[in-house]
């Protein structure tokens, strides 16, 4: 009679041990990234809660990034097995459809069509003047804006910009904050004259580093110019910013008003949202059906979240906005072809 022939992994111990390690593996990363879908889903859910620390308002910059996480999770916890954790699985789908709703106005979609009295606004962060002056210049005369708003120039910065073609082309200038070296400066280059109307210096001598009248094509605007603090360096003052700038920005929202500038927020953030909800103003980007538009960190790699804006009100219409690479600097630019009323 012949024998049985074994099973080719009979005594082979722990040939079947690696099944479970992986699953408990798989189990682990899933847990982990649901708690950490369940933290951006609450910071966007409740944004009030960003506001209980410094780290859950940096967290908050990346609750569009929700839809990856939770899909992640649930493709970990079907991995891994079993029947709880299958339910937990089509409980991630669910938050999936959640955040996939809160992206939707970065989505592309077409533009409004442009009026005849247009103006094309530019902004960009400096990193302390180590941005290159001559690289920002060809952006510059690349994209032709007629008003320039820039932040974080100190002394030495503004010098070289003053004598640049970005001032030959735009000679009326306005700046304040500067120092020998620093992220206080902040800079205004325009085709058109700026008339002062009033200044708003948020809490660490930021916010609305300006505001000022610019007699465009068509009518008039007000530009507000905005560097705000840093929420993981002085999370209240950031705010005090962002409500300082609110504030401004709804004194002059009965005309055409443009606020630009670096935010240190996205759009997910508690304070901006107040900000454009108060002063009943539109993300540019939004408003064009831009798309997705990161500006933070661009000195390597790809950006990651939007803290730069061009906000407008009062009737301004956005119809094109789109961001530009800035040598030296850790921000990208923004540069919005808008329409006045």
């Amino acid at each position: 009679m012949p024998l049985a022939r074994p099973p080719e992994d009979a005594g082979v111990p722990g040939r079947h041990r690696g099944r479970p390690r992986r699953r408990r593996g798989w189990a682990t990363l899933g847990w982990g990234l649901v708690a950490a879908g369940a933290l951006l889903l609450t910071l966007g859910a409740a944004p009030g809660v960003q506001l209980v620390h410094p780290g859950l308002a940096a967290a908050a910059a990346f609750v569009p990034y929700g839809t990856v996480v939770w899909l992640a999770a649930s493709a970990a916890l079907v991995l891994a097995g079993g029947t709880l954790r299958r339910v937990a699985a089509l409980g991630a789908l669910v938050a999936v459809g959640v955040h996939a709703l809160w992206t939707v106005p970065y989505w592309p979609r077409p533009a409004p069509p442009p009026r005849p009295a247009q103006v094309t606004v530019f902004t960009a962060n400096l990193y302390y003047g180590r941005a290159d002056v001559d690289a920002l210049a060809s952006v510059v005369a690349r994209h032709d804006p007629d008003v320039v708003v820039l932040q974080e120039v100190p002394q030495p910065t503004l010098a070289r910009l003053r004598v640049s073609s970005i001032a030959t082309g735009r000679p009326h200038v306005m700046s304040a904050g500067q120092a020998p070296w620093g992220a206080e400066g902040s800079a205004i280059f325009s085709r058109f004259p700026l008339e002062p109307l009033a200044s708003s210096a948020g809490a660490a001598g930021r916010g609305a580093r300006f505001v000022v009248r610019v007699p465009g094509p068509g009518r008039p605007f007000t530009l507000v110019a905005v560097h705000t603090t840093n929420p993981l360096r002085d999370a209240a003052a950031w705010r005090a910013d962002l409500d300082a700038v609110g504030d401004v920005a709804a004194g002059w929202t009965a005309g055409p008003i443009v606020v630009a500038g670096d935010f240190n927020a996205t759009l997910e953030h508690e304070p901006l949202r107040r900000l454009l909800a108060d002063a009943v103003l539109a993300d540019a980007a939004v408003q064009a059906g831009a798309g997705w538009l990161p500006t933070f960190p661009a000195r390597r790699g790809l950006p990651l979240v939007g803290l730069d804006h061009i906000l407008v009100g009062g009737g301004v219409q956005a119809h094109a906005v789109w961001s530009v690479k800035v040598d030296g600097s850790d921000h990208r630019g923004l540069v919005a072809r808008i329409s006045m009323p």
